[in-house]
């Protein structure tokens, strides 16, 4: 994969561009907070189905144990490390050593340090409570909000998807850009609205302002069922745009509380082809409606 990869990028014109070969893009220490200008990823979503056989439910067990693992990078916890250099602010251009560190069975990080956004604001020592504190470098989505907003922990059936907006998130640079293909469910389910107000903030009834959020959305593009027929699916998703929010000049952590501005929106009904006998036919005659979007978005229709 990783010489298909470099071969891809050289036909692009990008022949010395860094290839990272890793086992969990969501957990490995070779991706650091604050380090891209621009993702454009297509992320795994939906929770796996099971038969109900014992090799069903043992590949379940595995899955929702990998996902714990996973997980515990976007949870707060209690055991912490005094002067462990956790990762390289490239705002600051310094290591930090800040937030909640998630430790494994030797007492060593088992994430490159990364800190959550949420902290302890009330509660007790059995039942704290956790509030949602945005930082350029933080992560949350490991938990959700109650209806007193209080921050829980979610469980192992998550769409891994959240968890991608907020990795990708964590990674790019204030500034900057993201483009991800996401599950329709994210953008319009109820359940899944904690995960929007994360992403633009919660928007004040008052003023109409979108208040706490970690990025501004530019635009969202349906795609056609179809569109990854061929991988066994036919759920309908989006592309989301967004911009990570500018960072504080005086706090480099904090976000600028920049507003939200009107949302591209579009459908493409099309993609330049046609699905038939398990195969894409290009030369079905239909258009590529992803080229007019794109023009119409750069003209500001």
């Amino acid at each position: 994969m990783v010489m298909l990869a470099r071969v891809n990028m050289a036909l692009q014109g990008a022949p010395k561009a860094q290839i990272f070969y890793t086992d969990n893009s969501l957990t490995t220490k070779a991706l650091q907070p604050n380090s891209f200008d621009l993702i454009c990823t297509n992320p795994p979503f939906g929770t796996p189905k099971f038969d109900k056989g014992k090799n069903g439910q043992n590949s379940k067990a595995n899955y929702e144990a990998n996902m714990e693992q996973v997980l515990g990078g976007f949870r707060p916890t209690q055991k912490v490390v005094d002067s462990y250099n956790a990762w390289y602010d490239h705002v600051k251009m310094k290591w930090q050593d800040i937030g909640d560190l998630e430790l494994d069975d030797n007492g060593e990080p088992k994430w490159a340090g990364y800190r959550t956004d949420l902290r302890k604001t009330g509660g007790t020592d059995k039942k704290p409570f956790y509030s949602l504190q945005p930082t350029t470098a933080g992560l949350a989505l490991g938990s959700k909000p109650d209806s007193k907003g209080n921050w829980q922990p979610v469980g192992a059936t998550i769409d891994p998807a959240v968890l991608f907006i907020d990795r990708c998130l964590q990674l790019l640079k204030p500034g900057g850009r993201l483009l991800i293909v996401l599950p329709d469910g994210i953008l319009c389910n109820s359940g899944d609205r904690y995960v929007r107000e994360y992403i633009m903030g919660k928007k004040d009834e008052k003023t109409g302002e979108f208040v706490g959020g970690k990025a501004i959305v530019k635009a969202v593009i349906s795609l056609p069922s179809d569109c990854f027929k061929l991988s066994g699916t036919g759920a309908k998703t989006s592309i989301l745009y967004l911009q990570k929010r500018h960072a504080n000049p005086n706090q480099p952590e904090q976000f600028l509380p920049e507003p939200q501005t009107d949302v591209f929106m579009a459908v493409a009904e099309t993609l330049g082809y046609v699905v038939k006998n398990n195969i894409e036919d290009y030369n079905a005659g239909v258009a590529n409606d992803l080229d007019k979007i794109v023009s119409a978005y750069k003209r500001g229709e």
